[in-house]
């Protein structure tokens, strides 16, 4: 019996230590700054002032995998990153750049996923900011008056498409991953953040290019559901 209740205890922990995650993060610059994770709820999983532009965390107790929010609040400037977290260890850096996605290092495929797809969307962002600053930059110009109005008008005409496609960007950025991986499964949680319900269309369009197994995941189906009631409206 006894024996049987020592048995018991060790498969107790083995099966906490199993659902342990291990961080290690960098955040140079922010220091006094503070790192939060937390699940969809507002659950804090971790909570730590950053104290050498560092943050750590040893056999941190996982209640599920899944997504959570990482956030760095610096004063009063929070910036945040979603992330997936599953059982072991990863090495993360918060970028000081502000539209750049968290750099990680982990096993989880999944989080190799949701990284692979926000890189793509912040590349893709850094290049039509860039060329909006250009034309942003040619419409403000103190010698604008000087030119012609079909040469000022072709400037507004760049500024305002370039502001479309700012707009856009989510479901260009999208789109494209959609095409190298249309089984993604991560793609249906995505596009369930993001504001499709002011024009469903172009978002049921997304969800029609994805593969069966994207399609037919719990939040393929979810999301597939609410997508095709929104635009039968």
């Amino acid at each position: 019996m006894r024996y049987l209740s020592l048995m018991i205890i060790a498969l107790l922990f083995c099966s906490c230590k199993s659902n342990n995650i291990e961080i290690e993060g960098v955040a140079s610059g922010a220091d006094g700054g503070i790192v939060t994770i937390q699940d969809a709820v507002g659950t804090s999983l971790l909570n730590q002032v950053i104290k050498g532009g560092k943050f750590t965390a040893k056999q941190l107790m996982l209640p599920a995998n899944g997504y959570y929010t990482l956030s760095v609040q610096e004063g009063n400037h929070p910036r945040d990153f979603e992330i997936y977290l599953e059982p072991g260890k990863y090495n993360i850096e918060v970028p000081k750049e502000e539209d750049r996605y968290v750099k990680i290092q982990t096993q989880s495929i999944m989080q190799q996923e949701l990284t692979a797809y926000y890189n793509m969307e912040n590349e893709m962002g850094q290049k039509i900011r860039r060329e909006n600053a250009i034309w942003v930059a040619k419409m403000k110009n103190s010698k604008s008056d000087q030119l012609t109005d079909k040469e000022f008008n072709f400037i507004l005409e760049r500024v305002e498409s370039g502001r479309r496609r700012e707009y856009g960007l989510h479901i260009a950025a999208m789109d494209m991953f959609i095409k190298k991986y249309p089984d993604n499964i991560i793609i249906p949680h995505i596009i369930s953040n993001m504001d499709y319900k002011r024009d469903p269309m172009p978002y049921l369009m997304l969800y029609n290019k994805l593969g069966s197994a994207a399609k037919n995941s719990s939040e393929g189906r979810q999301i597939g559901l609410t997508l095709q009631a929104l635009a039968k409206n």
